[in-house]
């Protein structure tokens, strides 16, 4: 997948890395600080609001 957006929605929160091109060839580790979140949240609420976007467009 080109170009990948990570966000959370409706919290604020600092990323390793949240745009980044994607290949299946090489994995990628992103990684969120949990004191970086704008309210606290648990896993499953973490995964609940992860929102995954693919940024490409075609010309």
């Amino acid at each position: 997948m080109k170009f990948v957006k990570l966000d959370l929605l409706n919290v604020d929160s600092l990323w390793s890395d949240n745009i980044f091109d994607l290949s299946a060839s090489r994995p990628k580790t992103v990684s969120v600080q949990k004191n970086s979140l704008s309210k606290n949240l648990t896993l499953v609420e973490f995964r609940e609001l992860l929102t995954v976007q693919s940024l490409y467009t075609y010309a």
